[in-house]
């Protein structure tokens, strides 16, 4: 009876967790769903630039594309459903959208889609789609009605991929069929374009807010540029020699085709995320001296890109062709990569005191001196330490005259009045120099001779 009872409030704190949470029970997978657009984004050009050799291939070309545009009815339901935002569509529950849609006139058009795809494939190509859309298949053989499993019995965030896996089942099914139904047709060879001797080379891969470029060597004939399938404006450079110039509107996979005399040339180059790395700042900086400046080249692309470095301890100029970091605080030197009010990477550096620290000699004006005469206390050159004690000495040419014991960074006034009487001659040696930091931690000064 006890364990019943256990067993019931288990399920109770269960239901609980799933009614309460915001939609995040199940942690989704961005990245997969990035590796799906980024593949489908290729199939979709291949598809594009094949053209159909027999009837048969051209009605199964046709029945694709017939197919697409529900998918994209879909698709654009739900991104209106979900909202702006796409972090959005991961917070959703299976709740709202899923049960919405099953009960729509769209969900069953998108099943009969799904049912019209998979007969004339079976019926054409001999293809079997209805395991992948009609009737799914478990571990154990058991059949699942598909539109009711994709929309209502998967994990939360998951229908942005089933969208992408309905695409990528009818992109390969069109290849599959090609290759079955002419099968004696000469392959179709589709050149890459970074293989191609009309394109001069390019960047496959920029950072988020460069300009993606480009140059076509086309002499008479007419040059047309897809990028993701959206024809974009070639500028004409000179007779023969076009130039295409286009700002990445977020980062990921961009597809890319660009069409000579009819002749298509594909390929893709990848947009990143400004990042630290990609940067070239993230590892040449993890040991830094305290109070010693730290020159770091930076890329030409940093100041195009509003972008800012920002170090919690420690000072930041930027040059012409670097930035000059000079940390003031010991120990762990947090480092962010922001543009504007975002925040797009960070990291960690580390400053360390030099085992010796250098000492200087300051005036009663604030400067620098080196003459004994104007001697007035000391300065550690490495912020954020402090003279706690030191030893001098007035060193003339028949040896040591004076010495003199301090516990703070002043010179003793009988040291100074020596050295300010008319007659005064000798170097002044200081030496048994101790700083200390305001976490209670000592180091070693470096000695220092004054000469008159």
């Amino acid at each position: 009876m006890l364990f019943k009872k256990l067993s019931f409030l288990y399920l109770v704190f269960i239901l609980f967790l799933f009614l309460t949470s915001p939609g995040e029970y199940v942690i989704p997978f961005q990245g997969v769903l990035d590796s799906q657009k980024a593949l489908n984004a290729q199939l979709h050009q291949e598809f594009k630039a094949r053209t159909p050799k027999t009837e048969d291939l051209s009605i199964l070309h046709q029945a694709v594309e017939n197919y697409l545009r529900v998918v994209k009815k879909v698709e654009d339901e739900f991104s209106a459903f979900a909202g702006s935002d796409d972090l959005a569509t991961f917070k959703l529950k299976e709740k709202g959208f899923a049960d919405d849609f099953i009960s729509s006139d769209l969900a069953d058009e998108l099943e009969e889609a799904n049912q019209n795809l998979s007969e004339v494939y079976a019926r054409k190509a001999s293809l079997d789609l209805f395991p992948k859309l009609v009737q799914l298949e478990g571990l154990n053989l058991e059949r699942h009605p598909g539109i009711v499993y994709y929309f209502h019995e998967t994990p939360n965030g998951i229908i942005p991929s089933v969208l992408e896996h309905f695409k990528t089942t009818a992109y390969q099914a069109y290849q599959d069929a090609e290759a079955n139904l002419a099968p004696s047709l000469p392959k179709q060879e589709i050149e890459e374009v970074k293989h191609s001797a009309y394109i001069a080379r390019f960047k496959e891969e920029l950072i988020f807010g460069e300009t993606f470029s480009l140059q076509v060597h086309h002499d008479t004939s007419k040059a047309q540029a897809f990028i993701n399938d959206e024809e974009l404006k070639l500028s004409q450079e000179k007779d023969g020699i076009s130039k295409l110039t286009y700002l990445p509107t977020r980062p990921g996979q961009y597809a890319l085709r660009i069409e000579i005399g009819g002749k298509p040339l594909l390929g893709s180059f990848r947009v990143e995320s400004p990042s630290l790395e990609k940067l070239g700042l993230s590892n040449p900086l993890n040991q830094l001296e305290l109070g010693e400046s730290h020159k770091l080249p930076i890329p030409k692309e940093f100041k195009s890109l509003n972008l800012e470095l920002n170090l919690q301890g420690a000072e930041v100029k930027y040059r012409n062709a670097y930035v000059e970091i000079t940390p003031f605080k010991e120990g762990a030197i947090p480092v962010y990569l922001t543009s504007g009010k975002d925040t797009l990477d960070q990291t960690v550096f580390y400053a360390h005191a030099p085992k010796s620290l250098s000492i200087k000699v300051i005036g009663e004006n604030g400067e620098k001196v080196l003459n004994p005469k104007l001697a007035f206390k000391l300065e550690s050159n490495t912020p954020g330490w402090e003279i706690i004690e030191f030893e001098a000495k007035v060193i003339g040419s028949g040896g040591p005259q004076a010495s003199f014991q301090a516990s703070n960074k002043f010179l003793p006034k009988e040291l100074r009045k020596l050295f300010q009487e008319d007659n005064s001659s000798g170097d002044l040696v200081i030496d048994r120099i101790k700083l200390m930091n305001p976490s209670g931690a000592t180091r070693n000064g470096s000695p220092l001779i004054l000469n008159q």
